[in-house]
């Protein structure tokens, strides 16, 4: 279990990752180039980051949704290149996507500053390679993430 101030420091931070990532493309309109640019060839282009984030958020919510109604429930592995394809993000709408961000990431903020230290010590088992997680390891989880496209978004507004 976390304690009291890193899960406060933890929900401070996933409530503030769409404005993060509304600072880190400011400027940007819908038809920059910029957001097509792919530095590197096995990662995500920024346009593709933003749709990124933003479907995974539904996916973030009903996997808490599990985790709390469930006994340990089992949360698949979801083929996130899969979901770039079938879902188009090299044509989305980046604006858009940052704004679906947003409103599903206020959606998951909201049910885990809900919850009490008990439900944030509720388990789930994601396989292969994380197996047992607790809630509240599964909100950090979601903010590393974050952070690691954060990072890419920083480094393509350097180049």
């Amino acid at each position: 279990m976390l304690p009291a101030p890193v899960r406060k420091y933890l929900l401070i931070s996933l409530a503030s990752s769409p404005e993060v990532l509304e600072a880190l493309t400011e400027g940007l309109s819908a038809n920059d180039p910029q957001w097509d640019v792919r530095p590197y060839s096995d990662r995500f282009t920024l346009r593709e980051v933003v749709a990124h984030l933003a479907d995974w958020e539904p996916i973030h919510l009903e996997r808490i949704q599990r985790i709390l109604a469930e006994d340990e429930p089992t949360l698949p592995d979801i083929d996130e290149e899969q979901i770039a394809i079938e879902h188009d993000y090299a044509s989305q709408d980046p604006i858009e996507n940052l704004k679906r961000f947003r409103e599903g990431r206020k959606a998951v903020a909201d049910v885990l500053k809900s919850l009490s230290a008990e439900q944030l010590n509720r388990t789930a088992i994601r396989p292969p390679s994380i197996g047992r997680i607790t809630l509240d390891k599964y909100a950090t989880l979601i903010c590393v993430h974050d952070g690691y496209h954060f990072q890419q978004v920083v480094e393509w507004r350097k180049a």
